[in-house]
C-alpha cells in the first residue's frame, strides 16, 4: 500500500505539473481580421503608420504592414502586461517578409520587441539582423511562419519593472522598403508559476489521504 500512495503521489504530481504548463491562458489575441488597429497606437499614444491589408499569399487572411520605416517602435499595444497579474507571459505572432522592389534580400526589416512605455526601456526579441540584440531569426522568403519568446519578470529589462507592452515595426535601418513586412496573429498568454501545479498536487494528495481514512 506504501508503494502505491508513492506512485498516486507521483502521478498526480507530475500531472499537475503538467496541467499547469498547458494552462496558459490567453490575455490578448488580434488577426486583424476586423481591419481594426484600436488595440494598437503609436510614439505617446499617438499616430502611426501601421495599417491591415490582405495577405499578399492568401487574399482572405488580413495582417498588418507598415507605410514607412520606422525606429524605436512603430506600433505598441494600448494594454500594457502588468507582472503583478502574472510574473511570466508567452508572445506569439506570424511573420511574413514578401519582397517588393528594391527589398534587400534577408533584411527586409521585420522588428519586434517589448517595451515599458510607448516607447521607453525596451528589448528587441526578434528582427532580421542583430541589430540593438535582436535575435536575427525572422526569415524573408514570401513564407509565413511563428515565433514565439517568452517575458519574464525577474528578467525583462533588467528586472523590476511593472509590466510590458509589445513594438512592432519596419526598422529604418534595414535593407527593406516600407510595405515589404507583416504580422499577423499576436498572441499573449499568461503562464501559472511551477508552484501552482504542486500545490494542486498536494491538495489532491491531502483529499486522497481524508478519503482513504474515512472509508
Amino acid at each position: 500500500m506504501k508503494n502505491r500512495m508513492i506512485i498516486i503521489a507521483a502521478a498526480a504530481t507530475t500531472a499537475a505539473l503538467a496541467a499547469g504548463a498547458a494552462s496558459a491562458s490567453i490575455v490578448f489575441h488580434d488577426d486583424f481580421e476586423s481591419g481594426s488597429l484600436a488595440n494598437w497606437t503609436g510614439k505617446s499614444f499617438g499616430a502611426h503608420d501601421a495599417h491591415v491589408e490582405n495577405d499578399p499569399t492568401n487574399g482572405a487572411n488580413k495582417a498588418i504592414t507598415f507605410e514607412t520605416l520606422e525606429s524605436a517602435g512603430e506600433i505598441f499595444s494600448v494594454t500594457e502586461f502588468s507582472f503583478a497579474d502574472a510574473s511570466s507571459y508567452e508572445v506569439s505572432f506570424d511573420y511574413l517578409g514578401f519582397a517588393k522592389e528594391r527589398s534587400v534580400a534577408g533584411d527586409f526589416g521585420g522588428y519586434v520587441g517589448v517595451s515599458q512605455g510607448t516607447p521607453g526601456t525596451h528589448q528587441w526579441m526578434y528582427g532580421t539582423s542583430n541589430v540593438s540584440g535582436a535575435a536575427p531569426d525572422l526569415v524573408d522568403d514570401g513564407v509565413w511562419r511563428t515565433y514565439t519568446f517568452a517575458v519574464d519578470a525577474d528578467t525583462a529589462f533588467g528586472g523590476g519593472a511593472s509590466g510590458f507592452h509589445l513594438m512592432f515595426e519596419d526598422f529604418s535601418g534595414a535593407g527593406g522598403v516600407a510595405g515589404d513586412v507583416f504580422f499577423d496573429n499576436i498572441t499573449v498568454r499568461a503562464v501559472p508559476s511551477p508552484g501552482a501545479g504542486v500545490l494542486a498536487a498536494t491538495g489532491f494528495l491531502s483529499i486522497s489521504r481524508r478519503r482513504k481514512r474515512a472509508a
